[in-house]
């Protein structure tokens, strides 16, 4: 299990800005540009997304994917990797392992009668140290609900620009691990054929953000604020694992990301940027054909966890779900019928005495559960 570092008075700033968004409204005539969009990862099956831009937007929002064209992955050594549409637009790439001293660029190619090939810049993949040294937690209050803010501290050489984001699981567990069920067919109790009282869940939604190191002195570890997580939700109610993944970009790449951002959350503002300044490194056979984007090259990315235990948080979610599973008698709920206990919703936490509790207290089984532990999961 990796060290786990309480932070208590941090002053760091969020230093990156999520990038999944983008919506900008373009110049007059700026319209059914050809926009590329994604990054070439060693050893990864790689997205890339081929649009134009719809009446004067380019943007998630309005996205017109290309289906007239193909795309591939080239490397200055001859390689060549094909990419597959998945949907109008949208290719995938199984990219190999990419070499240190080869450049790589996609080449996209529209179908048509000018037939013409975009492509972007060729660059060699940067390399991305382990960098992660720990996660730190500090928990916050607002009027809304508790939560636990996570840092993740670093420690890299300066100068250099990354992307982070990170993946969610956490494993729970029901508030009674019965040992005996009621069987509504027979009207008899037995021992349970299949405990349902440990599951996991995931949340592995994209959320990455951009930032320079080079503000931060070449060597020493710096926080780096990440994400909430609700004190009332069950992510940290028996235990948490948060993977951090990190890759190395290009300043030009940061650029890009940083300017996309702006314009999607400071739209029409008096210093926002206009979409015909956003860096490109693609390129059209014809000169005069205007096309927007960005393909960035990396290394692998690098991925730690860390796991956190509700031993290390006070989890608001177990002190509410221990009063709504309280276990009571059928008496308690003015019957004396166990069958008709079972229809209510109740199941049977013990024998003796006889004691019932809602079913979602006994049985972990609801839609977004797996009670399959991943293969990777480290165990207390």
């Amino acid at each position: 299990m990796k060290r786990i570092v309480y932070l208590i008075f941090l002053s760091a700033l969020m230093l990156g800005a999520c990038v999944e968004e983008f919506n900008a409204q373009l110049p007059e005539g700026e319209k059914d540009i050809l926009v590329v969009d994604g990054t070439i990862i060693s050893d990864s099956l790689c997205t890339f997304y081929v649009s134009r831009t719809q009446g004067g937007v380019m943007g998630s929002d309005s996205f017109l994917g290309e289906p007239l064209a193909t795309l591939k992955v080239l490397g200055s050594d001859g390689t060549e990797w094909q990419g597959k549409q998945v949907r109008g637009g949208e290719f995938e790439v199984q990219v190999g392992s990419l070499l240190s001293d080869v450049a790589y660029h996609v080449e996209v190619q529209v179908l048509g009668f000018k037939g013409l090939t975009y492509t972007s810049k060729p660059m060699k993949a940067l390399d991305t140290p382990q960098i992660v040294d720990s996660i730190g937690l500090e928990r916050k209050n607002n009027k809304f609900e508790e939560n636990v803010l996570l840092y993740m501290s670093m420690r890299g050489p300066g100068n250099l620009y990354y992307r982070v984001s990170y993946l969610q699981d956490w494993e729970v567990r029901a508030e009674w691990n019965a040992m005996v069920e009621y069987d509504r067919k027979t009207g008899l109790v037995k021992p349970v054929e299949q405990s349902y009282a440990r599951g996991w869940k995931s949340d592995h939604s994209e959320r990455p953000y951009v930032f320079p190191s080079g503000k931060y002195e070449a060597g020493y570890s710096f926080p780096v604020p990440l994400y909430s997580v609700s004190l009332t939700s069950d992510h940290l109610s028996y235990r948490y694992c948060s993977t951090i993944c990190v890759r190395s970009v290009s300043k030009e790449e940061y650029e890009y990301e940083k300017i996309r951002n702006q314009l999607s959350n400071s739209m029409g503002g008096l210093f926002t940027p206009q979409p015909s300044q956003l860096p490109t490194n693609l390129t059209c056979s014809d000169p005069s054909v205007k096309v927007i984007g960005f393909v960035g090259v990396s290394g692998k990315v690098v991925k730690k966890r860390f796991y956190i235990s509700t031993k290390e948080v006070d989890c608001l979610y177990n002190e509410i779900q221990g009063k709504d599973c309280e276990a009571l008698t059928m008496n308690d709920r003015n019957t004396d019928r166990p069958d008709l206990m079972y229809d209510w919703g109740y199941r049977l936490v013990s024998d003796n005495p006889m004691l019932w509790a809602p079913k979602a207290c006994v049985d972990i089984r609801q839609p977004g559960v797996s009670l399959e532990k991943p293969d990777w999961w480290e165990d207390n």
